[in-house]
């Protein structure tokens, strides 16, 4: 459904929503959900008018925001932008969240990728917000933020991710500080939980928890 003008939220990504922003540059994903998903993803927004995709941007790697890039930019012929701190987090295992424990990449293969410019993109404002993973990022456009999992919405208001899903806590609570402070903005997009119009962040309750 589209939640601004040139603004849609893709449904059949319904608890951890990927969203598409148009504009003069083209067509801009926001993350891909979980795997499997990109047929039905492309089938809803050829129904929306959105029929194809210029670009996807990364907020960062976790397993439920690229399920589906590889299969988008096989069937688009897009452009896959990745913050370069993410970037770093692939290169170095100790920079993700398992800290080199595990590579939460083995097995799978990761399409051609750029690195994503830190001055903007597509119209688009690059925002750097990390803590939840090395790189995290969010992104502005005309007012509106994706806020990747920066926070999530649970019952209308805005709460952190279970700290077993961040990496660094402090630096995850600084961001969200400063992403509030620092920016204008009327509406907020999260991956999980439902866009809620504010003009602020302000953290309540416990964390989130994937329930599926």
């Amino acid at each position: 459904m589209f939640v601004q003008e040139g603004i849609y939220k893709i449904e059949a990504t319904k608890g951890a929503y990927a969203y598409v922003i148009q504009n003069e540059h083209g067509i801009t994903m926001i993350d891909t959900f979980f795997p499997d998903k990109g047929e039905e993803i492309l089938s809803e927004l050829k129904q929306a008018g959105l029929d194809r995709i210029d670009r996807i941007l990364l907020t960062h790697t976790d397993f439920d925001h690229i399920g589906n890039m590889e299969y988008i930019q096989a069937q688009t012929n897009c452009d896959i932008y990745i913050p370069a701190r993410e970037q770093e987090a692939i290169d170095d295992p100790t920079k993700n969240k398992s800290r080199g424990e595990r590579r939460p990449f083995e097995g799978v293969t990761l399409p051609p990728m750029e690195i994503l410019p830190e001055d903007g993109i597509a119209g688009i404002t690059v925002i750097p917000a990390y803590g939840h993973s090395w790189g995290h990022t969010c992104y502005l456009f005309e007012g509106v933020l994706f806020a990747g999992d920066l926070v999530a919405e649970e019952d209308g208001k805005w709460v952190e991710l279970d700290l077993k899903y961040i990496r660094d806590h402090e630096a995850s609570l600084e961001a969200i500080k400063t992403v509030s402070d620092n920016y204008e903005f009327h509406l907020v997009c999260p991956t999980h939980g439902e866009p809620i119009a504010c003009t602020e962040i302000i953290v309540e309750g416990g964390g989130w928890l994937w329930n599926g």
